[in-house]
């Protein structure tokens, strides 16, 4: 008895661990602009590979399956091909800084899958959502006091603490996503989660935001209803692509900017990058460069950097290769649901999916603190994919 008793002290001991891990770093990320700043990226690409060697010397050596692999295998593959851009960008500078950012998403991702099995994922995704709602309270908090700084580009949204709105809107989009799902195990938190989360969320007026809500809802719910939902979330993410590929298509129609903001005009222009370099594209971050030389009308987007969508930029900077790999990378975690056992799981993966959807309208690849929170959660559905034989030991020796 006295065994049994110590290794489930060691497992809960363990999980909360991680669960602390992922909510500290999260918020460490997230008020320091949102990570998107070159000094707050080699930071937080030092304290996460730190955690991931913590986590291997604890813990040993994580059995990753062959998804967990893919995804680690890609996602670092992409960072190699982002760097390997500066000999053919005519600006030999941007892709290592790009590569920089790529880097905190590889160690983020391979330390959570280091430290996490399938125990851990409630408190895993438990402690995502605390840094997701504490750093939204900071936000909404600074709005409500009326000490949000006057922005001339942010105008009267709720952005802080990350500095863009639709930032915002989407790490508290995810946030929904995951209180939902634990809303009939830990009522009171998920009650409390949510009264902070959805007043931000409108405070923010993201539009996008609001879509990859419902994606993320739809897919979770789908999810719950076991082996035909299997089924359904991959409707929902080709609807959800779909309705994007839509939007995009019809870009030049009649109303479409007024809907979609400046959105047509980026989306465009980078395809016309993409156009003129199509086999290699243009370097990792040579968008801002490309669009001063391609200027558009108006004079208040001249300063653009990126895009707005990370699978349009992503193919304008790095061709069909680097677009692929980005794919597979982020794809990995779907194509794990099938072999994923765990209650975490439909929450976890929709709030992926509302992830995925929203950086195809926006510019989170370049937010750490958004794009970690989704690699989190993608990284629990990963976990969950694992045989018990595979899955990491807690137990005392």
């Amino acid at each position: 008895m006295g065994a049994v008793t110590a290794r489930a002290t060691s497992a809960l001991t363990h999980a909360n661990v991680v669960g602390a891990a992922a909510c500290i770093s999260l918020i460490a990320i997230a008020i320091a602009d949102g990570g998107y700043f070159e000094r707050t990226q080699r930071a937080s690409a030092l304290a996460l590979a730190s955690l991931a060697g913590i986590a291997f010397l604890v813990g040993g050596r994580a059995p990753f399956t062959v998804h967990e692999r893919v995804a680690l295998a890609a996602l670092a593959s992409l960072l190699a091909w982002t760097a390997l851009s500066a000999f053919w960008s005519s600006d030999t500078a941007e892709p290592f800084h790009e590569a920089e950012r790529a880097l905190v998403y590889v160690v983020g991702l391979a330390a959570v899958l280091i430290a996490s099995n399938r125990s851990s994922l409630p408190a895993l995704l438990a402690g995502t959502l605390t840094a997701i709602v504490l750093v939204s309270a900071y936000g909404l908090g600074s709005y409500l006091l009326a000490r949000n700084p006057a922005s001339p580009e942010q105008h009267s949204l709720l952005y802080q603490p990350l500095g863009y709105a639709n930032a915002v809107g989407i790490l508290a989009a995810m946030g929904v996503v995951l209180a939902v799902g634990i809303l009939g195990r830990a009522r009171w938190f998920a009650a409390g989660a949510l009264a902070v989360l959805i007043p931000t969320l409108v405070l923010t007026s993201s539009r996008g935001a609001w879509v990859a809500l419902g994606a993320g809802l739809a897919a979770a719910v789908a999810l719950g209803l076991r082996r035909r939902g299997r089924l359904i979330v991959g409707g929902a993410v080709l609807v959800a692509g779909a309705g994007l590929a839509v939007a995009i298509l019809s870009s030049a129609g009649p109303g479409a900017d007024s809907w979609l903001g400046r959105r047509p005009g980026y989306w465009r222009a980078a395809l016309n990058e993409y156009r003129a370099h199509p086999a290699l594209g243009n370097g990792a971050g040579a968008f801002g460069r490309y669009w001063l030389q391609h200027p558009s009308a108006d004079p208040e987007v001249q300063g653009t950097r990126d895009a707005h969508s990370l699978y349009i930029e992503t193919l304008a900077e790095l061709g069909p290769f680097g677009l692929a790999l980005l794919l597979i990378a982020l794809g990995a975690p779907l194509a794990a649901l099938p072999r994923a056992r765990s209650p975490a799981v439909p929450a976890a993966a929709g709030a992926y999916v509302a992830y995925l959807v929203h950086a195809g309208v926006d510019w989170d690849w370049e937010m750490p603190a958004v794009t970690l929170a989704a690699l989190l959660c993608g990284a629990a559905v990963l976990a969950a994919s694992r045989p018990e034989s595979l899955q990491l030991s807690t137990q005392v020796q």
